[in-house]
């Protein structure tokens, strides 16, 4: 029984044809700010009657003046002020641990840049320390409904220690950030439900006519919710709630982004960001190669997109900054010759420089959205896969603990997997009706591909299935149901290219049952596969930096680090070591989503040196990864990537 599970194991498509991807995913726009997309609108709820959950995050530096007995009276006191500003509108907690905390204090708040999860809770991060007579206070929130941040850290200080929690307060209510769900949308007219609306809290005092909400897509994808800002969209509210609900005018740079139903879509989502009265500084790149773009014509209104307003060119370094202030957003214009080639809502949060990529070629603009919309497509197609392969370490988890456990778990997985698969077919026969009679211009061949992997891991996933199925009903013993769990535990080791937990596992089975020929005869070929040369240290080096070092660095040592995996993968080609680099292209996949998302975060950061500096040096190692993965995949491609 057990050697017929074996054989039947192994007819499922192999392991290379799922590593073996193109080089072309690492080129999904690594540095660009796309969107992400899932199923349908009517699965948000607005929750008009559900309070807010406010968790305050309260950490004081280690300081003499900072006593236990000031940190447990400032909670008090904290939590009592937050209580009285929100009533019924808020549920307030104050607590001094978070998961998210030991990065906070190591980075400071901008930790919460690229914070994408989803959750009830509205986090608000608040840090106290004490130098030079004066307790100084910064604060910063993570908006659980919209997987937004606020985009300013906020800071204060006094003297008086009694004033600390007022003031800590005060810097919490500026960026509290009602939110609400996008309930109707004609036009640029959009209605928008805003969380507590419905629990008779006027809500005047922190939503006014003319203040601005950011946008976010909220997505479902391989069963797990994903949040995305919308890039350059924004709501500005025409008026005060009624019955929970604002009017609000939409701006955007994309015409794709009217926030209508999208397949794929779960709805969108808005955030106030607390806005001030500020002049413009706006710095204009070129969109390809990121150079500034001088003596462009630029044309900022204060009150939309027709305000003839304040014209001026780029200077040498592509900067404007208008001699005008504006109210909540400035409305911004950019133009080559007499043709608007990008028109895009600003909203001023701070003094910081704005940097808005622009493609000044007219035939490219043209094409420009519908390829946005491919890029978003593609996007979640890698996202999907990302999000699969994690499945398979779940599932070999889940065994552990038993089959049946591991049953109910596949099963879900294959029926998210299947709603994944439909909605992204749904999306690709969209985006080739919208590209029209030249939709062969339109290369989808990357996202088509994923497409491809997505419905052979749940090929996969339906044998494995059938296979535990049969094991959980057919085992006639203890020992032979443990056995066979093994079986099915070593080959998803094999899939996580975890070759020594494969090796272990497939030598129990054969010490519980040695006659298992084929179990013993695939042992055998793995261990050869796997096997150093005695001395080799070139290649032991080699494995030991792609299993133990390669896969921890961070996006800072990616640049430093990229020569020595460039190296050892040379080396393993050289010895014909085709199992070591199904780890490295693992590793690669994962640095490429953590790449894209400092990027992301870079392009919100607003504009400094050494913002640039980082930008241009992770570009490069995007580049440079890209170029790795291509030679991995390749390899990979030339024979069976496992025995």
């Amino acid at each position: 029984m057990l050697s017929h599970r074996f054989t039947q194991m192994n007819t499922d498509p192999p392991t290379a044809r799922r590593h073996a991807r193109p080089a072309l995913l690492f080129s999904i726009c690594v540095y660009l700010c796309l969107s992400v997309a899932a199923p349908a609108r009517a699965a948000l709820d607005p929750g008009l009657k559900t309070p807010y959950q406010l968790r305050i995050v309260l950490h004081l530096a280690e300081h003499r003046v900072l006593t236990s007995t000031f940190h447990d009276q400032l909670e008090y006191e904290l939590r009592d002020h937050l209580r009285l500003t929100y009533g019924k509108l808020a549920k307030v907690e104050v607590t001094r641990v978070h998961p998210l905390l030991k990065d906070v204090r190591a980075k400071g708040l901008q930790a919460l840049d690229g914070w994408e999860e989803l959750s009830d809770l509205k986090t608000h991060f608040v840090l106290i320390d004490y130098a030079d007579g004066q307790y100084r206070l910064q604060a910063r929130q993570h908006d659980g409904t919209s997987g937004l941040s606020s985009p300013v850290v906020r800071r204060s200080r006094t003297a008086e220690r009694r004033l600390v929690a007022l003031t800590a307060a005060r810097l919490v209510d500026r960026d509290f950030g009602l939110s609400g769900t996008v309930t109707a949308v004609e036009g640029d007219e959009v209605k928008l439900a805003l969380r507590g609306g419905g629990l008779g809290v006027p809500l005047g005092r922190w939503l006014r006519p003319g203040d601005v909400f950011a946008v976010a897509r909220l997505a479902e994808e391989a069963g797990k919710p994903r949040a995305a800002r919308v890039e350059w969209a924004l709501l500005q509210a025409r008026d005060e709630p009624k019955d929970g609900v604002c009017s609000c005018r939409l701006y955007h740079r994309y015409k794709e982004d009217t926030l209508q139903p999208e397949p794929g879509v779960l709805g969108y989502r808005g955030l106030r960001v607390a806005t001030i009265q500020a002049p413009l500084r706006l710095r204009l790149v070129d969109d390809k190669t990121g150079k500034f773009l001088s003596t462009v014509r630029v044309r900022v209104g204060a009150t939309g997109f027709d305000d003839k307003g304040w014209e001026r060119t780029t200077a040498l370094d592509g900067l404007v900054v208008t001699p005008d202030r504006y109210q909540h957003v400035a409305f911004v214009r950019v133009f080559s010759g007499a043709t608007l080639r990008a028109q895009v809502p600003v909203e001023l949060v701070d003094d910081r420089t704005v940097v808005c990529r622009v493609n000044l070629n007219a035939e490219a603009l043209a094409a420009g959205q519908l390829q946005m919309r491919k890029e978003r497509w593609i996007r979640r197609t890698y996202e999907s896969m990302r999000v699969v392969a994690s499945r398979f370490a779940d599932l070999n988890a889940a065994l552990e603990r038993s089959p049946e456990t591991a049953l109910g778990m596949a099963r879900r997985g294959h029926k998210a997997i299947t709603a994944e698969i439909e909605s992204l077919a749904d999306e690709h026969d969209q985006l080739r009706k919208g590209a029209g009679k030249g939709s062969g211009k339109l290369d989808l061949s990357e996202g088509e591909l994923e497409l491809q992997q997505l419905q052979e891991q749940r090929t996969r996933l339906d044998s494995f299935i059938k296979r535990l199925d049969a094991l959980v009903k057919e085992a006639n013993s203890p020992e032979t149901k443990q056995l066979q769990t093994k079986l099915e535990r070593a080959r998803l080791r094999e899939a996580e290219a975890d070759f020594e937990g494969a090796l272990r596992l497939y030598q129990e089975i054969l010490a519980g049952r040695p006659g298992e020929k084929q179990v013993a005869a695939h042992l055998e070929k793995l261990k050869a596969a796997w096997r150093i040369r005695d001395g080799d240290t070139a290649h032991t080096q080699a494995r030991e930096f792609i299993y133990n070092t390669w896969p921890r660095q961070d996006t800072a040592a990616l640049k430093t680090e990229l020569p020595q995996a460039v190296k050892a993968f040379e080396v393993c080609r050289e010895r014909g070591d085709r199992l070591t680099p199904q780890r490295l292209s693992q590793a690669n996949l994962a640095h490429a989503a953590a790449l894209k998302k400092r990027l992301d975060v870079l392009r919100y950061a607003g504009d400094s040196e050494d913002n640039r500096a980082e930008t241009k040096a992770l570009v490069r190692v995007a580049a440079g990864l890209r170029d790795l993965q291509a030679q991995v995949t390749a390899f990979l491609r030339k024979g069976k990537a496992s025995p």
